[in-house]
């Protein structure tokens, strides 16, 4: 049976004070830009673990970045996703780097 879950009936409005909108979205753009071909040149079908360990390096730097960004800009649909998506890259280079075994999508030299 599926138990459902109440929500506070009393949510408060977003408070952005302090922040300001992103000067040059264009760094949310490259960190983007740069996430997808990270993604797809060191973490694509087939893996290995220098390439992987070099994924690791640069979500680091790309994570820092973004979260520097997130806590003094306003909130826009662009960080939001960048940010999303560099924790699900993030949760996938994790999990390739501790499977050994060829299996699925993917294969590990």
């Amino acid at each position: 049976m599926i138990k459902t879950i109440s929500l506070p009936k009393n949510i408060p409005s977003w408070n952005d004070e302090g922040t300001s909108q992103p000067k040059e979205l264009i760094l949310i753009t490259h960190n983007l830009k740069e996430l997808q071909l990270l993604m797809s040149d060191y973490v694509g079908i087939i893996r290995s673990d220098e390439r992987l360990e070099k994924a690791t390096t640069r979500l680091n730097i790309l994570y820092k970045e973004t979260e520097e960004l997130y806590k003094k800009a306003k909130i826009s649909p662009q960080l939001i996703e960048l940010r999303n998506m560099i924790t699900t890259a993030y949760l996938i280079v994790q999990q390739s780097i501790k499977r050994n075994e060829n299996k699925g999508g993917f294969y590990k030299v």
